[in-house]
């Protein structure tokens, strides 16, 4: 007899009056079953993706660069991360850390990738950016929405939004560096750095296929950064 079938007969034999509370509690039931599964199944495609590519696995956050834990993504005092997929190699001399997350944000359940990126001699400022939307100064307009701008560049801050300390970017973000973010950031992608490690991320889950070609982005965009190419 399906499990299904089975509780459901049970319930017929308790009293009309508790059965509000059966069914609330039965749908809590079956709905952390079907997080379960669909857990189990998310972690299982992983794995087979590091088989494929030849790739170490973990389900634990001290497997990633210390450098990381301070970015808001995988900091656990801001988040509480209740299932965690790592993918880590090298490619092209560059170490990454491919990232799966499910966690807790003020009692709201979200989702995260990343490709984490990390090369010793590499001394990022601490910043984020990413592309503004066509649609953005309508948006300012009509929710009136302060945005400052840290990068005196029209040009640059028409098409990206840049956030981190102003003298410190400044210094950064040369003419090269900007035209190498104007030319190759996706819009689609969130991107941050720090000291010694270069993030690229998302705010939902992907396809294993889609964070393999998230890692070849990062990868290519951050030789760009090292390379002195535009």
């Amino acid at each position: 007899m399906p499990e299904w079938l089975d509780i459901l007969l049970k319930i017929l034999f308790i009293p009309i009056i508790l059965w509000p509370i059966t069914f609330f509690i039965l749908a809590i039931f079956l709905m952390e079953r079907s997080i379960k599964k669909h857990e189990k199944e998310r972690k299982e495609s992983l794995l087979n993706l590091a088989k494929t590519k030849n790739l170490r696995y973990s389900d634990k956050l001290s497997s990633l660069p210390l450098t990381t834990i301070e970015h808001s993504l995988f900091n656990p005092k801001i988040n509480k991360i209740e299932n965690l997929n790592i993918l880590s190699g090298l490619a092209e001399s560059i170490e990454f850390f491919i990232v799966d997350q499910r966690f807790k944000q003020h009692k709201n359940t979200k989702f995260a990738c990343a490709c984490i990126l990390k090369k010793d001699f590499l001394d990022f400022p601490m910043f984020s950016l990413e592309k503004k939307p066509p649609n953005f100064e309508a948006l300012k307009r009509n929710f009136a929405i302060e945005v400052k701008d840290i990068i005196d560049d029209p040009v640059f801050t028409s098409k990206i939004y840049v956030n981190g300390n102003e003298s410190e970017i400044n210094s950064f973000f040369d003419e090269r560096i900007k035209n190498i973010f104007l030319k190759r950031i996706l819009p689609e992608y969130k991107y941050s750095a720090f000291k010694d490690c270069f993030i690229v991320f998302l705010n939902k889950r992907i396809s294993p296929i889609e964070l393999m070609k998230m890692q070849n982005h990062s990868i290519q965009l951050l030789k760009s950064l090292m390379n002195n190419e535009e």
